[in-house]
């Protein structure tokens, strides 16, 4: 079976399930909340808050990331199992 679009409903679903998955309201709501979190002196903190940042995003991602393909999985078995 091919996967496909059958109507303009489903498009919407799959926009919405790509956005809930790729996140960048997460991203662009992590930064604002963590940008004045720590003073910067030089360039060597700059460096150092700059690398927690990224680490706190990624694993912030990573476990929102895990939620929403439990979602997307559930849905999915529970969609096959109406439809057999």
């Amino acid at each position: 079976m091919t996967p496909s679009l059958p109507d303009s409903a489903a498009l919407t679903i799959a926009v919405g399930i790509v956005g809930a998955t790729v996140m960048p309201h997460a991203i662009y709501l992590h930064s604002g909340l963590t940008q004045h979190r720590a003073k910067v002196q030089n360039n060597k903190d700059r460096w150092k808050i700059l690398t927690f940042s990224n680490r706190e995003v990624v694993i912030a991602l990573a476990v929102a990331g895990m939620v929403n393909m439990a979602m997307v999985i559930m849905a999915a078995s529970v969609q096959l199992w109406f439809c057999h």
